[in-house]
């Protein structure tokens, strides 16, 4: 039985071949450049809506106009993730910087142990509700909260201490707050920071959009 010959390839076959790996490639490498591209705008997008705001400043914090922030190529909003559905103002009044939870009177408050290493930087803020309803249900009568947890200063997520709690509030209600419209509340927060001085910053949301740097008064 005689074996087959593989049939060489004409010179056009080979032309033709290597134009089509040479499309294929092209193709790969556009397609390549066009997603870089993409990535690349949205990133200068989301780095240009963010804003920074001072101490004492009142921020008013729209739910409407900050999803209405959308990057190029995406259908996503490039918002704080705000809590809430409406308009509520928010002023950071001051920062105060202790040694520990137990130097600021408030051991006996405090939600979590102090980790090594770590100062407790205690916020006062002012929060004033135009006219939003909070986005956390509460689990015995479904009535809509607020929750402080938007408040952030990292690298610590966790808040050990926060004085707005309600009265009745389950464990897994702990950092809740009511808030009718049309009324304000001064609120202290705490949280654990790095003991290395800073400088720290405070942020507005869950996605580093506002943010607050602080000018922080130490105490003994």
């Amino acid at each position: 039985m005689s074996e087959k010959r593989s049939r060489k390839l004409s010179r056009r076959e080979i032309a033709v071949a290597i134009v089509l790996i040479a499309i294929v490639g092209i193709s790969c490498g556009v397609h390549s450049l066009v997603k870089s591209y993409k990535a690349e705008q949205r990133e200068l997008f989301y780095d240009s809506v963010k804003e920074s705001f001072s101490m004492n400043e009142t921020i008013r914090l729209d739910s409407q106009v900050d999803e209405s922030d959308v990057a190029p190529y995406s259908s996503v909003p490039a918002s704080a993730g705000l809590p809430w559905e409406g308009v509520v103002d928010i002023a950071i009044k001051h920062a105060e910087l202790y040694p520990s939870v137990d130097s600021a009177g408030l051991a006996d408050s405090s939600y979590l142990s102090q980790p090594e290493g770590t100062s407790f930087l205690l916020l006062e803020v002012e929060i004033s509700n135009i006219n939003a309803e909070g986005e956390y249900e509460r689990e015995a009568t479904g009535e809509k909260v607020f929750n402080i947890t938007f408040l952030k200063v990292p690298p610590y997520g966790d808040i050990p201490y926060f004085d707005g709690a309600l009265g009745d509030a389950t464990p897994h209600e702990a950092y809740c707050f009511e808030l009718p419209k049309g009324e304000s509340l001064l609120l202290h927060v705490g949280f654990f920071v790095p003991d290395n001085g800073g400088p720290y910053t405070a942020f507005l949301g869950t996605t580093g959009k506002y943010s607050v740097p602080l000018d922080v008064e130490e105490k003994g």
